[in-house]
């Protein structure tokens, strides 16, 4: 699911952003909510502010990815750690060989 999320944020990133401004803009209005950004002096200055909105959202689209990928990748590896005591393989494995999985995790998880 996690990996699931993290190809979301990354579709939105990379191709996204306009569809996801764009269904923001409908929501606001079917809520009678003014979906134009606030600063109405000039066209060129609504523009740059959106522009500014825009980098903001890519700067924390970024952000929240790294995360995710970052916490995606410490809980694969601890899953990998733990993977012998899953499904068939506990039931399966010879008891010499879960010992030293066992001492294995107790020298990396004191």
């Amino acid at each position: 699911m996690l990996n699931g999320l993290i190809k979301s944020i990354q579709e939105i990133i990379e191709n996204g952003f306009q569809k996801c401004l764009s269904e923001a803009k409908d929501m606001a209005k079917s809520l009678n909510i003014t979906s134009e950004f606030t600063n109405k002096r000039t066209s060129v200055e609504s523009k740059d502010t959106e522009n500014k909105f825009r980098a903001q959202c890519y700067e924390a689209l970024d952000s929240i990815l790294s995360s995710l990928c970052w916490r995606f990748e410490k809980m694969s590896q601890i899953s990998s750690d733990f993977n012998f005591l899953s499904g068939n393989l506990l039931s399966t494995m010879e008891s010499e060989k879960i010992k030293l999985w066992v001492k294995d995790l107790a020298l990396k998880y004191d």
